[in-house]
């Protein structure tokens, strides 16, 4: 198995490229947040405070992240799939070698890709998201173009049926980046040691980041 990891700041389009991979059959992919936050919708306690983390923008503990992706790594690899991507993990140096150490375990390669990409570039694109209530398409809305309850999904045809989820906020946003610069920014300088970093600019449309993602992953596995 070739472990793919998605590396970058929340809303850096590492999410957008994991559902382009999976929509085009490329590549089964692994979102921890998706995955985090399916079980959020639990009927429990552990659920309820998980839901609460994840609402205030926090990271939840290394070991229930690290536990919830080698559980759905081995069903991958039970499955008998040669490629996975990992989207959200990890997200510092504790989970890195966490997965290092399962993956040389496993003896799967890993190749680690950054979405690079500015501060002011993110903040601008979590304003501006908003997601389908009826399919959970997810769009960019400038209020200031048109208004939120005109617009129309392209995928289910739904109007105005849009919502903002709670994380987006823009004092979650700032407080989920300063997060993101203390503990997930250091695996970038870990990676590049270990000589398997590789960068994308994330500023560029979905369209040209897939392409250029496309043209890595093909000289990688040449």
């Amino acid at each position: 198995m070739h472990i793919i990891i998605f590396l970058g700041a929340p809303g850096s389009g590492k999410g957008t490229q994991t559902q382009l991979f999976w929509d085009k059959k490329i590549t089964p992919s692994l979102s921890t947040g998706n995955v985090l936050r399916s079980i959020s919708t639990q009927k429990n306690q552990s659920a309820f405070r998980l839901k609460e983390i994840i609402d205030s923008g926090g990271l939840v503990d290394d070991k229930t992240v690290s536990d919830c992706v080698v559980l759905k790594i081995d069903e991958f690899a039970l499955n008998k799939e040669k490629i996975i991507i990992l989207d959200g993990f990890p997200r510092n140096i504790s989970q890195a070698q966490f997965l290092n150490k399962y993956a040389s375990e496993k003896k799967i390669k890993t190749t680690v890709i950054y979405f690079s990409i500015s501060d002011k570039y993110l903040i601008n694109r979590f304003v501006h998201r908003w997601i389908c209530s009826s399919c959970q398409s997810v769009y960019s809305i400038d209020s200031n173009v048109i208004s939120v309850q005109d617009f129309k999904c392209t995928n289910c045809l739904i109007i105005g049926g849009f919502y903002k989820r709670q994380d987006d906020e823009l004092d979650v946003v700032s407080k989920r980046l300063k997060i993101f610069h203390k503990e997930t920014f250091p695996l970038i300088e870990f990676y590049r040691r270990k000589k398997i970093l590789n960068e994308v600019d994330a500023n560029k449309n979905e369209n040209e980041v897939f392409a250029s993602i496309e043209k890595l992953l093909h000289k990688i596995n040449k």
